[in-house]
């Protein structure tokens, strides 16, 4: 099993300000249909969607690569999103995004084709639910790609196991666009 439960504090906020950029732009957004406003840009890839936001202050574009994985009643079970480290252009940052009422000492495990586990703790947790970041080295970024699924589990508080799979098809483009 790879441990992958620490990364650069930098990276770390980077991270968590981008997700939570992400949530407040595109959390009741449920289209994934090519569309452009004034600051927000979304483009599909198969399963995975690429939202690029032009910030108001800077008119710097921060681009993630997302999928979401739905509730019945349409909510978010799961988020898994990608973008570009602030730090080192050829390195991606994963944020694990799930809703509140997890247990968080078991943190996330991701599994990409049944091969070795990846596992993240849970960096922290606001009204939007829990968050578990990394840097994603290149071997889980290959491994990505080759993919065809992910397996991403986590507990509840009322210690049930969900497991959630995520789709690699459009992994690949999307990756290309941001």
């Amino acid at each position: 099993m790879i441990q992958l439960t620490r990364f650069n504090r930098i990276g770390l906020y980077s991270a968590l300000l981008i997700s939570l950029l992400w949530v407040f732009l595109t959390w009741s957004a449920f289209t994934f249909a090519q569309e452009t406003t004034d600051n927000v840009e979304t483009q599909q890839f198969t399963d995975w969607t690429v939202q690029c936001t032009v910030t108001d202050g800077t008119q710097k574009t921060i681009c993630v690569l997302f999928y979401r994985v739905l509730l019945d009643n349409g909510y978010p079970l799961l988020v898994f999103q990608v973008t570009k480290s602030p730090e080192v252009d050829d390195r991606f940052i994963g944020v694990f995004d799930v809703p509140l009422g997890v247990y968080l000492p078991t943190g996330v495990t991701m599994t990409i084709d049944n091969a070795e586990s990846i596992q993240l703790s849970f960096e922290r947790c606001d009204q939007n639910g829990c968050y578990a970041g990394t840097s994603l080295s290149e071997e889980i970024v290959q491994s990505l790609k080759k993919g065809q699924q992910a397996k991403v589990t986590f507990i509840d508080i009322a210690n049930q196991k969900i497991t959630a799979t995520v789709s690699l098809d459009g992994f690949t483009a999307g990756l290309r666009a941001l």
